[in-house]
């Protein structure tokens, strides 16, 4: 659904504002969003290309700031009712499945795919480290490809960011008063059988306002059906 009710993209204004930034760089078209949106200015960060662009696209779109928008939110989802499910599975057996899970994305050709994406820029002309590669996993990767990571020492890293994420997701998500948190991973059939149990006795109990439920599941980084 989105944050607020916002336009939809326009790819020449967007094609115009990136290529205003490789041009004159992206803390140009920072500058732009602070004369335009001073209040998203200060809460994007000035090298978030994408984020600056979506803020100044919202503006000329909308004639509005895109801060004004987000502060308005959006109207409720009629018809339904949300049922938020949390997983908190075992911190030392969701640590080994991220590390388990780096292990194989290095050795499934994660530096193989970041060297051809940086070539694909470099041809291209672009800058060489987008938002894309600063991701977890790619930006260790990129370390390790300029020489300043060994192999071994850019896996452990990914592994330490990547359970560091999930520690803000999980404390991020306890801030949630109406989620019904269950023990154990999404991939268990037991724990499966536990949520499902209570949905149903949920649902027997209050009955839905439309014909349609629907839960949604919250749950910290790499704990789900793809460990």
């Amino acid at each position: 659904l989105g944050l607020f009710e916002g336009p939809q993209r326009s790819e020449a204004l967007r094609a115009r504002l990136l290529a205003m930034a490789e041009r004159h760089g992206r803390e140009f078209v920072h500058r732009l969003l602070r004369r335009l949106d001073p209040a998203a200015a200060a809460r994007i960060h000035p090298r978030d290309t994408q984020k600056i662009i979506r803020a100044v696209e919202v503006r000329f779109l909308t004639r509005q700031p895109i801060s004004t928008l987000h502060a308005h939110g959006r109207d409720e989802l009629q018809g339904f009712r949300v049922s938020k499910v949390g997983l908190a599975p075992d911190r030392h057996q969701l640590a080994q499945r991220i590390n388990t899970r780096v292990e194989l994305m290095f050795a499934q050709g994660l530096v193989d795919e970041t060297r051809a994406a940086l070539a694909q820029l470099a041809a291209a002309g672009r800058c060489p480290d987008p938002k894309p590669l600063e991701a977890l996993g790619y930006r260790q990767a990129g370390a390790l490809l300029r020489g300043e990571l060994s192999r071994a020492e850019a896996i452990r890293r990914t592994q330490a960011a990547t359970r560091q994420y999930a520690k803000r997701q999980m404390t991020w998500f306890r801030r949630e008063t109406d989620i019904t948190w269950f023990e154990g991973f999404g991939d268990d059939p037991k724990v499966q059988d536990r949520i499902l149990a209570w949905w149903r006795q949920a649902i027997a109990k209050s009955p839905a306002p439309a014909a349609f439920t629907r839960p949604v599941q919250a749950s910290p980084s790499c704990s789900g059906k793809n460990l």
